[in-house]
């Protein structure tokens, strides 16, 4: 599936001139992410990781568009200064593959977006606060569906920066007697239209 996807995203990318140049824009996007987990008793966004993918976004309008893309994220949780000290890990990281499905309102050199992104986690890692390993005890799910809000601003017609905020819809637990798990993350990237 996710073959299939890439050679698709290649070939609108690079698939020439004519109505393609007009109509479809491709976009490498490369930065870090910031996370946290609601429910695992670790408070902020502590845990940084990478986000870094391509988008393909179609012009609906001299105003509006629509994107998709394939991204890799690393979401997740760490302990900080300050979290209880009765709390079970000490981190949680969660390497996954993102296809954002989104909207995008353009003003000047400003991009809003929103909608949704599905993840499907490739695998992940827990830690208690001694550094034992809690991934065998810890029953994530497989997929996860967010709620996507972003902005981005343009340096020029090539550069620009562009922030997003998720936060997961569905409980990341896959056990029914375990705790909510819930993801929220913050994305910074520089993104390069082609």
């Amino acid at each position: 599936m996710i073959k299939r996807i890439l050679i698709c995203c290649f070939l609108i990318i690079w698939g020439g001139e004519g109505t393609y140049a007009q109509t479809f824009e491709g976009a490498i996007l490369a930065g870090a992410n910031l996370s946290q987990i609601d429910g695992d008793l670790l408070a902020g966004y502590n845990q940084p990781g990478l986000n870094a993918g391509i988008r393909v976004s179609v012009n609906l309008s001299d105003r509006w568009k629509a994107s998709t893309g394939l991204q890799f994220a690393q979401l997740g949780s760490s302990y900080s200064k300050g979290d209880p000290v009765n709390a079970l890990y000490d981190n949680i990281r969660i390497n996954a593959v993102e296809v954002p499905l989104l909207a995008h309102f353009l003003e000047w050199r400003f991009r809003v977006s929103a909608g949704m992104t599905y993840s499907r986690v490739i695998n992940y890692s827990a830690a208690d606060v001694i550094g034992g390993s809690l991934t065998e005890e810890t029953d994530l799910r497989d997929n996860i569906l967010s709620l996507a809000l972003g902005a981005a601003y343009f340096f020029n017609d090539q550069w620009g920066i562009d922030f997003l905020w998720t936060k997961s819809l569905t409980n990341v637990q896959a056990d029914p007697d375990a705790n909510n798990f819930i993801t929220r993350n913050l994305s910074f990237r520089l993104i390069y239209i082609l």
